[in-house]
């Protein structure tokens, strides 16, 4: 197994480091917090057509729009989320500067029980229809840590 690793941007806030990469800080409308809103990770274990995959992990909080074309915009009194996007895709015309958006939207909530039950050695399959879409174990623990600064 190799090690996975955070790839991408800017690591001018993000308080994350130690890890073969750096994390995003990219914004999105409406944000109140200087927080990182945005990961990518690329997998590095040799799981079928996965492999060398990269996906970004985004934040979004109160005030921010998301949803295909951004045009969803999370009320203030509603939990934050992260959505995945396919970062194989990213900077394409027709998925935009993070790639194309996958199925794959969660309450943060949910991801960071995850790391408090201590479920951090297992990938995560965004769409079991897509066998591409799985985020391996490696690149699910940079995620596991980012989500616990979060």
């Amino acid at each position: 197994m190799g090690r996975a690793r955070a790839a991408s941007v800017n690591e001018q806030s993000s308080g994350l480091r130690g890890f073969d990469g750096v994390f995003g800080t990219g914004r999105g409308r409406g944000r109140a917090r200087d927080l990182p809103k945005t990961l990518t990770v690329v997998n590095t274990e040799n799981i079928g057509r996965s492999s060398g995959r990269a996906f970004t992990f985004r934040l979004i909080t109160p005030g921010d729009f998301y949803g295909a074309d951004d045009r969803i915009q999370l009320a203030a009194d509603e939990e934050p989320r992260i959505s995945i996007y396919d970062a194989e895709y990213a900077g394409q015309k027709s998925f935009g500067e993070l790639g194309q958006l996958t199925p794959g939207t969660y309450y943060l909530s949910t991801l960071q029980e995850r790391v408090r039950a201590g479920r951090t050695s297992v990938g995560l399959s965004i769409d079991n229809g897509v066998p591409e879409w799985y985020v391996d174990a490696e690149a699910m623990r940079i995620v596991d840590a980012w989500l616990e600064q979060l």
